[in-house]
């Protein structure tokens, strides 16, 4: 005669009994998890079904909840914003105009009114301070070229004042011979200046 199986509350007890603390841990979360499902079904607030009631009705009449809430002026500018209607934009965002970029990549090509556009006007501005430069140039050479004609023929002080004889003409600081201003009279020269341009006219005797 085979043995006869034990029943599973006869193998429970005997794993029960096995390992007491695996068991105690057991029956702990099984209590733990009954008494929620009991709060859960016998204490619970009908409320919030009540709220999601009375929403949906809101919702179905089309009764707004913002005009409940205290929104702050932020708020409140930003959902009258939302509840305009939306306007195309008037020019295409996306549209380059290919005439401010270059061709040959030195320079743009401009036509029209913008034919006089910055690189022109940079080539203009470096083309007249060209021309302002070789018209000093011209003009400092012509006050040398003169300044040349003057003869420095003596120096000295005199009653503590340094005097100058040029061309046969006494001078001191600040008079004028030959169209120059005497500018400065040193041991063995003096400074002249015409035009805004100083020249040096050297004591040779």
């Amino acid at each position: 005669m085979a043995p006869m199986e034990p029943s599973w509350s006869e193998s429970m007890f005997r794993q029960v009994k096995a390992e007491p603390k695996k068991a105690a841990a057991l029956v702990l979360l099984i209590a733990v998890l009954v008494g929620m499902w009991a709060k859960i079904f016998l204490f619970a607030d009908p409320r919030p079904a009540t709220a999601g009631a009375s929403m949906g009705e809101k919702l179905k009449t089309g009764t707004s909840y913002t005009s409940n809430l205290q929104l702050s002026p932020a708020n409140r500018s930003l959902l009258d914003w939302t509840k305009k209607p939306i306007t195309g934009t008037k020019r295409n965002l996306f549209a380059i105009k290919l005439d401010y970029f270059p061709v040959d990549g030195s320079r743009p090509m401009f036509s029209g009114d913008d034919a006089d556009g910055f690189w022109d006007q940079l080539a203009k501005s470096l083309a007249a301070k060209a021309d302002q430069e070789k018209v000093k140039g011209i003009l400092r050479d012509n006050v040398r070229m003169q300044a040349s004609r003057l003869d420095l023929q003596s120096l000295g002080v005199f009653s503590g004042i340094p005097k100058a004889m040029v061309n046969g003409t006494i001078v001191q600081e600040g008079d004028t011979v030959e169209g120059f201003r005497v500018v400065r009279i040193e041991t063995k020269r003096i400074v002249v200046e015409r035009e805004g341009i100083q020249v040096e006219v050297i004591f040779k005797h």
